[in-house]
């Protein structure tokens, strides 16, 4: 299993800071075990897929990512928030939930047009029974707009760290997948998007199933 690096030469300072604190502490408090890392590339553009089942989600992946990552958060953390300016230092960027945002997925094609690393949540909110939901079709546009590789992300037993009120101990899973096929979808229509969201989707689901 790839050890999770607790210094990556592109990060800021405050992922710097975020990247130890989480490989210190939270990392072994969850017992975390990571698998299939080397799935993401180093370097170039890359969007990650990731199902959701707590608000802890994006530090596991960040602590676990060989590379700094963008990750595509809630407007509502922004709102008169201090967390909105925590999350803008660490490389977040807002898109509004439920509706159309132009302005979060032009953020989003030009970032990995530029290269980086995007990470999105495509359920959208944490489902905390462990159950994966439908993903939003906005995954499935950035992919096949962009033309980046898509690699599956799958995190199991995040939503037992926090229950009835109490803090536990449980085995974290964290995988990555193979890069999802979508080479022979074309064009900005809707039969190509549900079948790249379906795809996608599928390739998490799989995924998850085996952790």
């Amino acid at each position: 299993m790839p050890l999770p690096r607790l210094f990556v030469a592109r990060d800021t300072w405050l992922y710097k800071v975020a990247r130890l604190l989480l490989g210190v502490s939270v990392a072994p408090w969850v017992r975390l075990r990571v698998s299939g890392v080397e799935q993401i590339p180093p370097t170039g553009p890359v969007l990650l897929a990731i199902n959701h089942q707590c608000d802890i989600d994006p530090t596991l992946v960040m602590h676990v990512a060989h590379r700094p990552l963008r990750f595509m958060a809630a407007a509502r953390h922004w709102r008169g928030h201090v967390l909105g300016r925590v999350l803008a230092r660490t490389g977040a960027f807002p898109i509004e939930q439920g509706a159309a945002d132009r302005d979060g997925i032009r953020t989003a094609i030009d970032l990995l047009a530029a290269g980086e690393a995007v990470a999105v949540f495509p359920e959208g909110v944490p489902h905390r029974d462990g159950v994966i939901r439908d993903f939003q079709p906005g995954i499935a546009l950035l992919a096949l707009r962009a033309g980046a590789p898509v690699v599956p992300v799958a995190i199991r037993h995040a939503n037992e760290i926090w229950v009835d009120r109490r803090l536990r101990r449980p085995r974290v899973r964290v995988a990555a997948g193979s890069p999802v096929d979508l080479s022979d979808l074309h064009g900005r229509n809707s039969e190509a998007y549900e079948e790249a969201t379906a795809r996608i989707m599928r390739a998490v689901a799989e995924l998850f199933e085996t952790l």
